[in-house]
């Protein structure tokens, strides 16, 4: 049976910052799950859903244009601030500093998101649900894997690594599978 619940204003605390949502929802009473303009909601436990970002490092054709702009606008302040004299020395220095900012930002990305895979052809690293804790696999030393009720278990020749999904889209669940098992070297012979 669905229900449909129109014109509702919800605010949602979202990692990391503050979004006003206006949405229809279509609630499915057997799943109990929900989905809000691309954020999931269970409501048998009233919580959203995790997003997980990924990073694909060893793919160099498909560019993401934003990390370049903001790579070649932080390098154009330190150039503009190191070599240009028409401005104070004052205004150099913030010109500068505001370029290393752009550089740190960038490459502290991965430090403020709390689920975060970043992968390449060789292996991948994992956080999820946690800040500080990070699992590295290498995709030639998993065995197998296996996905039962919300956690995935990666068997590795000398440890078990277990990941608790519970908390996660469900696409981004399918995306790590997929990731996981076009990398592992016993689905690629």
């Amino acid at each position: 049976m669905l229900k449909l619940i129109t014109n509702c204003f919800v605010f949602v605390i979202a990692e990391p910052y503050l979004v006003l949502i206006n949405f229809c929802i279509f609630k499915q009473q057997l799943s109990g799950n929900v989905l809000l303009s691309g954020v999931g909601y269970n409501m048998k436990k009233r919580k959203f859903m995790k997003k997980i970002y990924f990073d694909d490092i060893s793919n160099l054709k498909r560019r993401n244009w934003e990390k370049d702009i903001i790579l070649l606008l932080g390098l154009a302040l330190i150039i503009l601030g190191t070599f240009t004299d028409f401005l104070s020395e004052d205004w150099n220095k913030w010109i500068k500093a505001s370029g290393y900012l752009l550089f740190s930002i960038y490459f502290l990305r991965k430090v403020f998101q709390k689920n975060y895979v970043q992968w390449d052809k060789i292996g991948m690293t994992v956080r999820i649900n946690n800040y500080f804790r990070e699992i590295r696999i290498n995709f030639n030393e998993i065995n197998y894997y296996e996905f039962i009720n919300d956690k995935l278990k990666i068997f590795q020749s000398n440890k078990t690594i277990e990941l608790d999904l519970n908390d996660v889209l469900k696409s981004d669940r399918e995306r790590l599978i997929q990731i996981i098992m076009d990398n592992t070297v016993a689905n690629n012979s």
